[in-house]
């Protein structure tokens, strides 16, 4: 008996010793997968949730900084959106991957101008306009086996502009370039002149006398090197009647130190006079620009053109309607030279002034000689979303002795505000 109990004993203190040792195991397992959900946890969150094959990851971040648009074109200064308005979404194929390989960027503004200004060339602000805009941009980047490819269209909208009662609504570019290397590219549809002079920018609503920049459909090559770069390529010629329908050929040269740049380019076509078959016009241009920072900004540029002068490159009628002077009169190509300079005061954090000036001077022209204009714009962002501005324009223009000998005056006066989306 005792023997018999001495067993029973023994059996149940190992039956005892046996359920604490399975406790102990099983709080460690639990110990264990408990860390290990808080460390997936913890990735979740740092980086998101690994994705199904097949699927991808979507971000969606506020601001426009990872695209730059294309540099040849640009809207006027008081027409850019901040870098921080607008929204990037970035699509990844896992959240592994440590980029997205496909971003898309939009943005773009609502604008609203009150012109009083003249319509008989009295500079009387005898006239009201109330001009309306809407723009939207889209942007858009994919990396591929064979370089990073990226894209834009702008479209934009104008409402009873230069009091037309009609709403004017244009896709102004599409274009998209390849990166095949780190210093090569290749950029084809409908953007800026490839002779443009992108360091030199229109601050105010109306456009100075002088330089100018219209949008082409083109395919170029372009070699971008530390500060240095040069860009060449063909490009449809201008609508202008007088404009054969070969290509222009173009290019420029240029460099950027941060502070200061250069830039200079060139254009040759072909100019259907009508009686002589064509001629060969050309034109040439140079401008510089400086960036002090916070403090202010200024660019200017001159240009010479025979035959190309209403290709858009040089801006010579009422400074909100489409150029006056021609390329071709009779037999003889129209010679132009042109010289434009803005200035950009930055007062305060808020604030900002615009001054501009433009002077052409016309040979060989049917019509009109010599002409100049200033802008002036005083220019309030309270937040980045909202901008309003005030502008004050002035031009005249010189008919020949043949045309009258007039001069024409053009006065304007603006409040303008925009939103950006």
């Amino acid at each position: 008996m005792n023997k018999w109990l001495r067993r029973a004993l023994l059996g149940g203190v190992a039956m005892t010793v046996m359920a604490a040792g399975a406790q102990a195991d099983e709080l460690s397992a639990l110990k264990a997968q408990l860390e290990a959900l808080q460390n997936r946890v913890a990735t979740i969150e740092s980086r998101g949730a690994a994705l199904p094959e097949g699927v991808s990851l979507i971000t969606f971040e506020r601001g426009q900084n990872t695209i730059a648009a294309d540099e040849l074109f640009a809207n006027k200064m008081l027409d850019r959106a901040p870098a921080s308005r607008g929204m990037t979404i970035a699509i990844t194929p896992t959240a592994d991957l440590p980029a997205p390989v496909v971003s898309v960027e939009l943005s773009g503004y609502v604008r609203a101008v009150a012109l009083w200004h003249d319509e008989g060339d009295n500079a009387r602000l005898d006239a009201f306009d109330l001009w309306g805009r809407g723009q939207i941009d889209v942007k858009a980047t994919t990396d591929t086996a064979i370089g990073r490819v990226t894209g834009g269209i702008q479209l934009r909208g104008d409402f009873n502009e230069n009091n037309s009662p009609n709403t004017t609504t244009v896709m102004r570019t599409a274009w998209a370039t390849w990166q095949m290397t780190d210093a090569l590219s290749l950029t084809f549809g409908h953007t800026g002149q490839i002779a443009a002079l992108s360091n030199v920018s229109y601050g105010t609503v109306a456009t100075p006398y002088g330089l100018d920049s219209t949008r082409r459909s083109q395919v170029r090559l372009t070699y971008a090197s530390g500060p240095f770069n040069m860009r060449f390529g063909i490009e449809d010629s201008s609508r202008d009647a007088h404009r054969s329908a070969m290509p222009d050929f173009a290019g420029s040269l240029g460099f950027n130190m941060g502070m200061f740049g250069f830039r200079a380019g060139g254009e040759v076509g072909k100019v259907a006079t009508g009686l002589v078959g064509t001629k060969t016009g050309y034109l040439v241009n140079a401008g510089i620009n400086m960036d002090l920072g916070s403090m202010a900004k200024f660019n200017a540029g001159v240009a010479y053109t025979k035959g190309l002068s209403c290709d858009g490159l040089i801006y010579t009628g009422s400074m909100t309607t489409a150029g006056a002077v021609g390329c071709v009169n009779g037999v003889n190509l129209v010679k132009n030279l042109a010289f434009q300079g803005n200035l950009t005061i930055n007062m305060t954090e808020t604030t900002m002034l615009l001054l501009s000036g433009g002077y052409y001077d016309a040979k060989g022209d049917a019509t009109w000689d010599k002409g100049w204009s200033i802008n002036t714009a005083l220019v309030w962002k309270p937040v980045d979303a909202l901008q309003f501005a005030v502008e004050g324009d002035y031009a005249v223009a010189k008919r020949l002795p043949a045309a009258g000998g007039t001069k024409d005056k053009d006065l304007i006066l603006g409040v303008a505000g925009w939103f950006f989306f």
